[in-house]
């Protein structure tokens, strides 16, 4: 099976190169996405069509290595957002993020498989390769069902499929929870237009 891979885990945090490839990726060109780092007093956030300048945020935000995660949205925003604050920057201390129904369409459904674990706890490296397997597992399930081929990213615990999708309302769709030896993984189709991913490429 064929396909895209976006690398999370082996590429330097500082690769704008790498960065900038997942974003042409995943982004059709002056696509209007927001990035988005949560904290707890407003997020640090910011509206981009530059996809330069948002490679170049998402470098920096990387390299501050203080944030336990930094996020975009993979559905494209709507253009009026661009006016909410100054476009292709970051801003502090932000409490107005993009919401479903700023989210002109769906432009990927995100498959998640994660191995189950406590909270605050990492992956192992054997837990990592059980929820490759499954990953695969499925998108050859899919495909054989005429699915397309999907992009397969490295997340932070595991593994994401990402399928290209056209839809112009919220997907209620979900595959069922999935068993695999000892692992168990949840795998979830997000719904919500304006959930964010994690970045890919650091």
């Amino acid at each position: 099976m064929h396909n895209v891979v976006i690398n999370s885990q082996t590429a330097r945090k500082e690769d704008l190169r790498e960065i900038e490839r997942a974003i042409d990726i995943l982004h059709e060109q002056s696509q209007v996405v927001e990035i988005r780092v949560p904290r707890k007093f407003g997020a640090i956030s910011g509206y981009f069509d530059d996809h330069r300048k948002l490679a170049r945020a998402v470098k920096q935000l990387s390299e501050a290595a203080e944030y336990d995660g930094v996020y975009y949205t993979l559905n494209p925003c709507h253009e009026a957002l661009l006016a909410r604050r100054v476009k292709n920057v970051l801003h502090y201390e932000v409490k107005e993020t993009t919401t479903d129904a700023e989210i002109i369409r769906r432009r990927w459904l995100l498959i998640d498989f994660d191995p189950k674990r406590p909270k605050g706890i990492s992956a192992t490296k054997r837990e990592k390769h059980a929820a490759g397997l499954v990953a695969i597992e499925v998108a050859r399930a899919l495909r054989k069902q005429g699915w397309p081929v999907p992009v397969i990213a490295l997340s932070g615990n595991g593994y994401h499929l990402l399928y290209r999708s056209r839809l112009s309302a919220p997907s209620r769709w979900a595959p069922p929870a999935h068993e695999s030896g000892h692992f168990y993984f949840a795998q979830t189709g997000h719904s919500h237009f304006a959930a964010t991913g994690k970045l890919y490429g650091l």
